[in-house]
């Protein structure tokens, strides 16, 4: 079972239950939804109160072991911040569990002229992508552009293509191989570092300072087990 931040809720187990817990940042759960979606519920991601039989989901159990089985071998503060398995963890939790969010059905029910706009947004998400360019794009109106992503993704297009562009910029900086933040920053057009900062607050629950100094010991690690 999922419980969402802040949940009371009081379980009975049972005399012979073994329990195995895992404590998921939200914001490990908003940066994949951002990634395949664009765009976060208002309310926040939101599991349902639903148990899964895990034994329906042999590659999760698979998943859970490979993680304690590295665990083991890491010292624990590092593990948690600076995980190997974060990524894939998160988005194999988000289509295990069911939620408000649903990333599969969102993304087989969007309108057909979303896919080429989709995929140039993705193609060019280094440029300042206008209204204009995803009209000519699509062949539709932008007043249309507007409903689609309103019906589609819950959200505006300029909020969905700041999104891909901040998650880009936090694949940067956990990638290890970032010099500088003000140029990645730059990279993708966010010119008020001030602002970026707030932004990505918002959506990642930490600063970027805070993702760079996380790529930082992942990279080390790397090179650490590599040499070995």
């Amino acid at each position: 079972m999922m419980l969402n931040p802040h949940e009371l809720i009081i379980l009975d187990y049972s005399h012979d239950c073994e329990k195995l817990i895992f404590n998921v940042p939200e914001s490990e759960f908003q940066c994949t939804v951002v990634s395949d979606l664009g765009h976060i519920p208002k309310s926040g991601i939101r599991f349902h109160r639903t148990p899964v039989n895990l034994f329906s989901f042999p590659s999760l159990v698979k998943l859970f072991e490979a993680i304690l089985l590295e665990s083991e071998n890491l010292d624990s503060s590092l593990f948690c911040t600076s995980s190997l398995y974060k990524e894939i963890f998160a988005k194999k939790l988000l289509s295990v569990f069911r939620g408000n969010f649903n990333i599969d059905d969102d993304i087989q029910d969007i309108h057909p002229c979303m896919k080429n706009i989709i995929q140039y947004i993705d193609e060019n998400l280094k440029n300042d992508i206008t209204l204009e360019e995803l009209s000519d794009v699509s062949m539709v109106s932008v007043r249309s552009i507007y409903n689609m992503f309103a019906s589609s993704f819950s959200t505006t297009p300029r909020n969905y293509i700041k999104n891909k562009k901040l998650n880009k910029v936090r694949e940067e900086l956990l990638s290890g191989r970032a010099k500088n933040i003000t140029e990645i920053a730059f990279d993708y057009g966010f010119m008020h570092l001030g602002r970026l900062s707030c932004d990505y607050k918002k959506v990642f629950g930490e600063l970027p300072s805070e993702t760079r100094k996380a790529g930082f010991s992942l990279e080390t690690l790397n090179k650490s087990q590599n040499r070995r």
